[in-house]
């Protein structure tokens, strides 16, 4: 993550600030400075809430973030935050919680297009898609790369629960816990089939056999040869079966073609008597086809008589609707006459409407503002006027009081300045004495750690000699002690037990190897010890010697102790001064107060009266404005009151109004009239087409009821639908005779082939078939007997069977994973889970980039190391950190560093954190890292050492931003971030050398 651009709106004491990080150009390392108050850590909150929406310490409330000082009427508060990750350019955007409706919005930037991330109205989806793109948290945030003043030692002193949350989730070894688990229960699992097979194994051998066998393996072959032997005798039973359905297949299939022939016989006798009596209904089929023909005729007939009825009655209608029509035609030209009349008495009076229309047009501009309160605003505005004029005469002003306070204020401005560069003078030579005595005692501390160290290699030396006198009476009383029996005592020494000398696991038989081979394997170890001992001190000594500088190394104790007495006399003496120097700077700035309230109620007084002097020649301004209106009024409308000018106007737009509408209506309604006209005028003509046709149609039925004869038929009397129906009867039964005559014949022609054949006997068939019926069901009912006994049987084997597979082959093989399982638990040599022992690693990793940084700015003093721990203690986690100091040659607990101290590892800790994270957590990049306060800390010494590692920091391409107060800070660092505040407001500006 690489920062863009800050945009704060009424956020802290920033009331419309923008931030462009580019300004730094190509310098990395920037300070961050300001004024205790000014709003710098108010930037750290910025980034951090626009983010997360929240502050970024604890200590600090998000309510109150949002700006004292803003405009009231102003009710937009917040920040956005744009930033660079993994090559895309992202923008985020947040109102503060003091809003209504709190909003959020993740967009990404393209050719300078915003395009939305998530639905700013959803800030759960917001939240989830920052946190996808960061893949941080707030914590973590706070821990790689805002440093939040007073808290981003929080890694260093925590506690191991608490660094095992925080790097769980950095590097997500919760999925080494979810491994863990799965093992767990998958192997529990499987213990429980286990047991469960075998008793089913056991169940299973009681029912199958009577035999009390204990092993699965001769169960399984006593089982398999049962099966074999049902297999068997299942053959023989299948094989008889199959037999006696053949036989009853055969004299089925006789007993099916005696039926079918005996049943054709019978259908060709059925078909003979169908015949006759179709040949008896021939005369009565002749009559009936008659009346089918006379009936259809009287059909026709009384359909044409009913049709032609319809239509007389229809011309009737027709006549009397023409009859109507020309009487609604008479009817609406009489309307049409009427209407035109009274619109040309409206056109006679348009003349007189034209000229009223003309004078409201021209005196329409009266009707609105301000002439409609006019002489109202003229009576006020006078009023206005008299006030103005007794207030400026009531009020006292004397502008040459001012002149002789704001003097006075610039003496006693002058007399302050003076007195501040006189207190930088003193402060400037206390900090000199408090470097003096700063460095006499390093320089003490430097000398009492080199004597430490060098008493430390002659005890050493005074070991060494002891040892080595004592090898040497131990190998003059044995002289048999000689290398073969040293390599003899070293082959015996065998993996799996410890050493009873060194410690170390191996394995070796105490009864092979003398007490004195013991011996001398202990002196010859602690010999090597006390050697290794004294060549790292040695080095120490070297390395000490090195760091030291030459003053230290000549100088005695006795001269750097008298050195500080003067030096703190002198600091006494400066201290006294500058007390007397800053009371008198308290006392100047208390009469400046008092004088500047004095200045500014004077200048209070000279704003009110300047005040009523610009709002009287407003209100004379505005007085003769508007007294020019009213009388352009007069000139133009021809009245002296507004009023009755307005009154008569109002008459005037209504009486054109209602002229208008009137003469519109009239328009319409003729234009209505004329086309209701034209309407009835087309109806008369349609009504007449359709009499035409009606008559043409009526002669053409006249023409075919004269073609029928039938007008003495018995029928006509009849209704219609009873003739149809008694045509519908006899046409059906016509239909039926033919189709039953020609189905008959097609029938014999099927059947005569069957004429000279007789009946076949089925009863002898039948029999036979129900013998062998009776025998087969016989043998089904063994068949189902052995199945039912044999099906059990064989479920009982197959399920022997599965359970053995199983047990003997797939539960045996997870012996392995049993074992995998408990080692994940801690179930181990050194007790520790499988989650556990990948936090000690990443945190090794971690303290490993870390003390890259810490042995540089600590002259390779420090370094961290991750407690180690006894694992017969079974101690959780072991993340607990502590600090490794050269000049003891020993660890130590982080809470005995000094402060300055502390910051340094706190600050390597946090940076070896960033570097890791980017390296391997799933891609995580930060490209930058700001750091509040902690710098105060530090003596000048390691405050340079500090300044150059983050040099180193930034040349890796990160950005590196500080907040601190230490002077030298904006010596060495070139570009600075001034944060300017004037008293309740701040600004900032990027300041470049």
């Amino acid at each position: 993550m690489k920062p863009i651009k800050l945009e704060m709106r009424n956020f802290g004491p920033f009331i419309n600030e923008t931030i462009n990080f580019d300004e730094l150009n190509e310098h990395q390392l920037f300070l961050i400075s300001g004024k205790t108050g000014s709003g710098k850590t108010t930037i750290f909150d910025a980034m951090i809430f626009s983010l997360y929406g929240k502050a970024s310490t604890d200590a600090r409330d998000e309510k109150s973030l949002p700006s004292q000082f803003a405009d009231e009427a102003e009710k937009s508060f917040y920040v956005a935050f744009e930033f660079l990750l993994k090559g895309k350019h992202y923008r985020v955007e947040r109102d503060l919680p003091n809003l209504s409706v709190p909003k959020a919005g993740i967009y990404e930037i393209k050719a300078d297009e915003k395009i939305p991330l998530a639905d700013f109205k959803k800030k759960t989806e917001v939240k989830h898609k920052i946190n996808e793109i960061i893949q941080l948290d707030l914590n973590q945030f706070k821990q790689i790369f805002i440093l939040p003043q007073g808290e981003f030692k929080r890694m260093l002193v925590s506690s191991s629960n608490d660094k095992s949350q925080i790097l769980s989730q950095l590097f997500n070894t919760e999925r080494f816990k979810r491994i863990t688990d799965a093992i767990k229960r998958q192997v529990s699992e499987l213990r429980e089939q286990s047991k469960q097979l075998e008793l089913q194994m056991q169940k299973i051998m009681k029912l199958t056999l009577s035999n009390d066998i204990q092993d699965y393996h001769e169960a399984k072959t006593l089982l398999d040869t049962k099966l074999n032997e049902n297999n068997l005798k299942y053959e023989v039973i299948q094989q008889k079966i199959k037999q006696l359905e053949e036989e009853i297949k055969i004299h089925q299939k006789q007993l099916l073609d005696a039926e079918q022939l005996n049943q054709q016989i019978h259908s060709l006798n059925e078909v003979k008597m169908k015949q006759r009596k179709i040949e008896a209904d021939a005369g009565l089929f002749e009559e009936n086809c008659k009346q089918k023909i006379h009936l259809n005729d009287v059909v026709q007939y009384k359909s044409l008589l009913e049709e032609q009825s319809s239509f007389i009655t229809q011309l009737e209608q027709l006549n009397i609707n023409r009859k109507n029509t020309e009487n609604d035609l008479n009817a609406i030209q009489l309307t049409i006459d009427t209407l035109n009349k009274q619109f040309a008495i409206m056109v006679e009076q348009e003349k007189e409407i034209e000229k009223l229309n003309h004078y409201v047009i021209q005196n329409k501009l009266f009707l609105r503002k301000p002439y409609d309160c006019i002489e109202d605003n003229i009576r006020k505005t006078k009023s206005k006027i008299e006030e103005l004029n007794r207030k400026i005469i009531e009020s006292t002003f004397q502008p040459e009081t001012i002149s002789q306070n704001q003097q006075l204020l610039n003496k006693l401005t002058t007399d302050k300045f003076e007195l501040l560069d006189k207190q930088d003078q003193l402060k400037s030579i206390n900090n000199e004495i408090n470097q003096k005595l700063a460095h006499y005692e390093s320089l003490e501390k430097d000398i009492d750690a080199l004597n430490q160290l060098e008493n430390e290699v002659k005890q050493n030396h005074t070991l060494l000699a002891a040892v080595e006198s004592k090898i040497e009476k131990l190998n003059l009383g044995h002289n048999d002690l000689n290398e073969e029996l040293i390599q003899q005592m070293r082959n015996g020494l065998q993996l799996g037990q410890r050493c009873p000398v060194c410690a170390q696991i191996v394995t070796i038989e105490n009864n092979d190897a003398s007490k004195d081979i013991q011996l001398h394997h202990q002196l010859m170890h602690e010999y090597q010890m006390i050697k290794d001992t004294l060549s790292k001190l040695d080095t120490k000594v070297e390395l000490k010697k090195e760091s030291m500088t030459n003053e230290a190394l000549t100088l005695s104790i006795e001269v750097i102790t008298d050195q500080k007495i003067k030096f703190e006399y002198n600091s006494q003496k400066t201290q006294q001064d500058l007390s007397t120097v800053i009371a008198s700077i308290s006392k100047i700035d208390l009469e400046i107060v008092n004088l500047k309230a004095t200045i500014q109620k004077l200048e209070s007084k000279k704003e009110y009266f300047n005040q009523l002097n610009d709002q009287l020649n407003i209100e004379k301004s505005t007085l003769q404005q508007l007294e020019h209106q009213f009388q352009q009024f007069q000139d133009q409308s021809g009245y002296t009151s507004y009023k009755q000018f307005s009154k008569k106007m109002h008459e005037n737009e209504t009486k054109i109004d209602q002229y208008h509408k009137q003469k519109l209506k009239l328009d319409n309604e003729i234009k209505t009239s004329q086309s209701e006209q034209i309407k009835i005028q087309s109806k008369m003509v349609q009504q007449e087409s359709e009499s035409d046709a009606i008559k043409k149609w009526i002669e053409k039925l006249s023409l075919k009821l004269d073609a029928f004869n039938i007008e003495d038929s018995k029928w006509l009397a009849l209704d219609l639908n009873e003739i149809q129906k008694e045509l519908q009867r006899v046409t059906e039964w016509v239909d039926q005779y033919e189709k039953d005559k020609y189905a008959l014949n097609a029938q014999f022609d099927i059947l005569k082939a069957y004429e000279h054949m007789s009946i076949v006997e089925t009863k002898p068939i039948e029999s036979k078939i129900t013998e062998y019926n009776e025998m087969l069901n016989i043998e089904i009912d063994k068949k189902d007997q052995f199945i039912s006994t044999f099906a059990v049987f064989k479920s009982h084997l197959q399920e022997f069977n599965s359970a053995y597979e199983v047990f003997y082959k797939k539960v045996n093989e997870k012996q392995d994973l049993f074992i995998l399982a408990d080692s994940f638990q801690g179930v181990n040599a050194h007790r520790i889970s499988l989650e556990d022992y990948v936090l000690q690693y990443y945190l090794d990793q971690v303290l490993k980039e870390a003390n890259k940084r810490l042995l540089k700015m600590s002259n390779h003093r420090y370094q961290l190391e991750r407690k180690t721990y006894d694992f017969k203690r079974n101690q959780k986690n072991g993340l607990e950190i502590v600090v490794y100091d050269v000049h003891s040659n020993s660890n130590r607990d982080i809470s005995s560093l000094s402060g300055g101290e502390t910051f340094l590892a706190s600050l390597s800790l946090a940076l070896g954190l960033s570097d890791y994270v980017s390296q391997t957590a799933g891609g995580i990049q930060f490209d930058a890292v700001f750091i509040d306060e902690g710098f105060g800390t530090l003596d000048s010494e390691t405050l340079d050492t500090a300044i150059e590692a983050l040099y180193d920091l930034q040349m890796s391409g990160k950005i590196v931003g500080i907040i601190s107060h230490v002077e030298r800070l904006k010596e060495q660092i070139p570009a600075i971030l001034n944060v300017q505040s004037n008293g309740a407001t701040s600004q900032t500006h990027f300041v470049v050398k």
